[in-house]
């Protein structure tokens, strides 16, 4: 399972985004990282990180509160590409929020 202290090896957090901080194979250093996804009808943005996806407002989360809850939800019910931790809240029962994800993607 991916780590807060892996992600600050990776990655950079401002705007919204997760750049780069070294390069990859099909990344430099400085890009946005991953790439739009559709699921369900809702655009994320998702990245492969030691061989996993990772769904990037996931990341985020991480990032900033240093653990991963089972399920990560958009506050205010609507994904963006663009992910602001502040726009992300734990998921505890799945009941009542219209857009929590599941953490992996596979």
């Amino acid at each position: 399972m991916i780590t807060q202290e892996r992600l600050k090896e990776l990655f950079d957090y401002q705007d919204g985004q997760l750049t780069w901080k070294v390069k990859k194979a099909r990344a430099n250093k400085g890009d946005i990282a991953g790439c739009n996804a559709e699921a369900s009808g809702i655009m994320y943005r998702q990245t492969k990180i030691d061989g996993k996806q990772y769904r990037v407002h996931c990341l985020v989360f991480l990032l900033h509160h240093g653990y991963l809850p089972k399920q990560v939800d958009h506050i205010d019910g609507i994904p963006r590409v663009a992910v602001k931790c502040v726009d992300m809240r734990r998921n505890t029962d799945g009941v009542g929020y219209r857009d929590w994800e599941t953490i992996l993607l596979s």
